[in-house]
């Protein structure tokens, strides 16, 4: 029969295994000390092919972001897909269609939380630093406003719709002076003016006060060049007597040419003191002056209404029997 050991002491399967576990866990403490204090050193050669990246966390992966996290790339990279931020915003490389395909992406594209941008931040941005002071090159901000430190250089120039290829050449058409204005030219600085006596044809409405610094209405313009009585065959037929585009004046029309001071312009051929039958029309009490019934009467039992012409003082109105015979006052 095979020699028996007691039961109290161990088999030598059990002392092998207890000294293994111990062998092992003082060698692997040595690694762990070893491990601290040696410097790492790059490898040597690239892994083999298909070999997946890692990942780089600073924190556990369930966190939100990975604060303080960032990697350095020296020399080429490459990226898969594109770099999303917490935020919101994007950006990446996608693959560049040269075919004729639909759906060909940008070579840089990237997308940006507008309402989480400030006014002042950019979209694309690229600057030059020269001794710690950096310029803004190019830039586009988050409405998509362009602006470049200097020229922009392209073949073609768009507007909206309207493209151009080239500056517009020549002189300019030209400026013309219409109705009531005098100036005009092609080059230089092209003035327009409003001329001495604008005429307007068609309504003219105000909708507020208009207000005038100088005469505004007909005024006094000279006198008929003969005289007559107050027998004229009417209104109409006296106006006629005034040159083209004039009439005998009213009473209001006078006094308007006394208050902006037209009567003293000089050139108006009328001498201080001289008579003119003006048209008054409603009759004047007690004395019936009423522009001798219309222009129809030539009888001193009649009257009519003279002005005594004054340049300086304005002169006074009286009235005028109708056999008079006195030259008009004319206006316009």
């Amino acid at each position: 029969m095979p020699e028996q050991l007691p039961p109290s002491s161990p088999t030598p399967v059990v002392i092998r295994t207890v000294l293994g576990i111990i062998a092992s866990s003082v060698f692997g403490a040595w690694l762990v000390q070893g491990a601290g204090a040696a410097v790492w050193t790059e490898p040597g050669a690239q892994p083999p092919t298909g070999n997946p990246p890692g990942f780089v966390w600073t924190q556990s992966p369930s966190a939100s972001p990975q604060a303080g996290g960032q990697f350095n790339i020296e020399g080429a990279g490459r990226l898969g897909g594109v770099l999303e931020a917490l935020g919101g915003g994007l950006f990446g490389s996608a693959t560049f269609d040269l075919g004729n395909a639909a759906g060909g992406q940008s070579v840089i594209s990237g997308t940006a939380q507008f309402d989480r941008m400030h006014a002042a931040d950019a979209l694309l941005l690229l600057q030059t630093d020269a001794g710690g002071t950096r310029t803004d090159r190019f830039r586009v901000d988050r409405s998509g406003a362009v602006t470049a430190s200097t020229s922009v250089t392209a073949p073609q120039i768009c507007i909206g719709n309207a493209c151009r290829t080239d500056w517009p050449t020549g002189a300019i058409t030209g400026v013309t002076a219409g109705t009531n204005l005098s100036g005009g030219g092609t080059t230089g600085s092209v003035t327009l003016n409003v001329v001495n006596n604008p005429t307007f044809s068609g309504d003219v409405s105000v909708g507020g006060r208009l207000n005038v610094t100088g005469c505004f209405g007909p005024v006094l313009r000279g006198k008929t060049s003969s005289t007559a009585n107050g027998n004229r065959g009417g209104y109409a037929q006296i106006n006629v007597l005034c040159p083209a585009g004039q009439h005998v004046c009213t009473t209001a029309e006078v006094l308007n040419s006394i208050n902006c001071g037209a009567i003293g312009v000089g050139g108006l051929g009328i001498s201080n003191g001289t008579d003119l039958w003006i048209a008054n029309l409603a009759p004047s009490l007690p004395t019936p002056t009423n522009d001798c019934v219309g222009w129809t009467k030539d009888t001193a039992a009649w009257k009519g209404i003279k002005w005594s012409f004054h340049a300086t003082t304005g002169g006074a109105a009286y009235a005028e029997g109708c056999n008079a015979a006195l030259s008009f006052a004319c206006c316009g």
